[in-house]
């Protein structure tokens, strides 16, 4: 069985969720971003499901840093 995982520095994590979190709060707040995303993807990727998760990598980047994770989840 081999090991998928891969390690970063706690800084480059805290770089990336950070930069997930930015583009799940610019989703959320453009509604012409979101049309255009569900256009683009069809009926096979809603914004919304993306939101989910990129609020669920978030939470799995953070768990093994020292920054708190965001309060709760869209909805998908």
């Amino acid at each position: 069985m081999s090991d998928n995982s891969i390690q970063i520095s706690d800084a480059d994590a805290i770089e990336l969720a950070e930069l997930l979190q930015f583009i799940n709060d610019w989703l959320a707040t453009e509604q012409d971003v979101r049309i255009s995303l569900d256009r683009f993807a069809g009926h096979t990727y809603s914004a919304q499901c993306l939101r989910a998760d990129l609020y669920r990598f978030t939470a799995v980047i953070l768990a093994n840093s020292t920054e708190p994770a965001a309060d709760s989840a869209p909805d998908c």
